[in-house]
């Protein structure tokens, strides 16, 4: 989900070139962040659904169906027809697909860390939970790191003409392993007790916004802390560098792949 996710981001820069009228390549720079922005006002939606969804059917299912989502979603947008040929309808296009690949990406987070926070010891649920930050950081090197590739081997034309449909058009096969893997899953011990007890709870939702609403609320201020820092160095920085500092793009994606190197690498020890 998350080399998905942040694939757009990372190419915001070309993908302001097609699905958006150009004139100034600043406002058409701005609306693709606006449409990136659009897959973060469902996350949180995607994640109440899927999440309270879970706690009825099990993390199994759910976790199966958001990576098929949101690979299907990504590989669409390979396939999109651009704004030179079909002017306003291009855009609309990429924000409901966009959308979509930002709701199922909700249920992700709330789905994975869920599973491995039941599954670990008590002692240990923040070394092991961490590990999900620690993949999707490595996801996110992947990405970066195709992106990186391309432009080294192919150069910057071909990934503006054909390359980034390429690359979004990866994410099937990808969704495809993710989904075989996915299959091979156990549902929690807890969760299976609960089951086997008929105490699964019927308005999930509601008894967590009833008896958890301080963590809930602290998590949300928490989060924002890490996500500014994130998707600053994921989606502005590479089209900052490019357009208002005039480094290459494989000077750009370079910066980006090695920062989240470090990251990747540090998160366990804040998470131990």
């Amino acid at each position: 989900e998350w080399f998905d996710f942040g694939l757009y981001g990372t190419l915001a820069t070309v993908i302001s070139l097609y699905f958006f009228k150009q004139g100034d390549p600043q406002v058409a720079l701005l609306s693709a962040f606006a449409v990136f922005g659009a897959g973060f006002v469902m996350r949180p939606l995607g994640g109440l659904f899927w999440g309270s969804l879970g706690d009825r059917v099990g993390r199994k299912t759910t976790l199966a169906t958001v990576i098929l989502i949101t690979s299907g979603a990504t590989a669409v947008m390979g396939i999109l027809p651009t704004y030179q040929s079909v002017g306003l309808l291009a855009p609309i296009l990429l924000v409901v697909v966009r959308l979509v690949q930002g709701f199922a990406a909700g249920g992700e987070g709330a789905g994975a860390t869920t599973l491995l926070a039941e599954s670990a010891p008590s002692n240990r649920r923040g070394f092991v939970t961490s590990f999900i930050d620690v993949f999707g950081f490595a996801a996110f090197i992947v990405g970066g790191g195709l992106v990186f590739l391309f432009t080294a081997i192919a150069g910057d034309g071909a990934l503006e003409s054909w390359g980034w449909r390429v690359l979004f058009l990866i994410a099937l096969p990808l969704g495809l392993v993710g989904l075989y893997l996915r299959s091979k899953l156990e549902d929690t011990p807890e969760f299976r007790a609960l089951k086997a007890k008929g105490d699964l709870a019927k308005n999930p939702l509601r008894r967590s916004l009833r008896t958890g609403w301080k963590a809930l609320l602290f998590c949300v201020g928490f989060v924002v802390l890490k996500a500014v820092g994130h998707w600053i160095l994921q989606t502005f920085m590479p089209s900052y560098l490019q357009a208002d500092l005039g480094y290459s793009p494989l000077v750009s994606y370079g910066v980006v792949v090695i920062g989240f190197i470090v990251i990747a690498g540090l998160v366990p020890f804040f998470g131990l």
